[in-house]
Order: structure tokens, then C-alpha cells, then sequence
């Protein structure tokens, strides 16, 4: 250990209903690919290893030089089994926000 995996996997989103923001376009598409990163590891290795796993996607955008940032979700956010997550969200232009 640790394990590493990468995927890119079909994803589809189901929509609540057509109210609202963003409910036309790109941002809304209701299947898209992405890219899946896991480790598995030990309990004792796990921090460091989310740490480089993250610091592997921050720096696949990096190299396509595609603006982001880096947010800590709060716990509500946050799955049963992890300890703390992270979105990286990059900068659309065309809505001139983080998504």
C-alpha cells in the first residue's frame, strides 16, 4: 500500500425540475465524463496520501493552465468514511465565476 487508481467514468446528473440558474447549457448537461482519482491505503498514511492525491488534480489543471481554486467542504458536505474533502472548482469566464 497505498494503491492508486485513476478512471474516467460516465456520470449523469438528475435535475429536480427546470427552475432556477443554469438550468440551459454546457453547465447543466445532464451526463458528463470525469475523472476519478482513489487511494487505498492505511490509516496511518491516509492524510499524506489525500494531500498528494489532491495535489495531483491541482496540478493536472496547473498543466492545462485552467484557473482554480481550492475549497475545504464543511462536514455536512462531506461523506460517512472521509475525514475532510476538497473541490477544486475552476473559472469559467463565460458565467465569471467558480464552478
Amino acid at each position: 500500500l497505498p494503491l492508486s487508481y485513476c478512471a474516467l467514468t460516465p456520470c449523469f446528473r438528475a435535475e429536480a425540475g427546470s427552475y432556477g440558474r443554469d438550468t440551459r447549457g454546457l453547465i447543466r448537461t445532464h451526463q458528463f465524463y470525469k475523472v476519478e482519482m482513489v487511494k487505498i491505503t492505511t490509516p496511518e498514511t491516509s492524510d499524506g496520501e489525500h494531500h498528494k492525491l489532491t495535489r495531483h488534480a491541482e496540478e493536472c489543471l496547473e498543466e492545462l493552465e485552467i484557473p482554480y481554486r481550492k475549497m475545504r467542504l464543511c462536514s455536512g458536505d462531506v461523506g460517512f468514511s472521509a475525514q475532510h474533502c476538497y473541490d477544486l472548482e475552476a473559472w469559467l469566464p463565460s458565467t465569471n465565476e467558480y464552478r
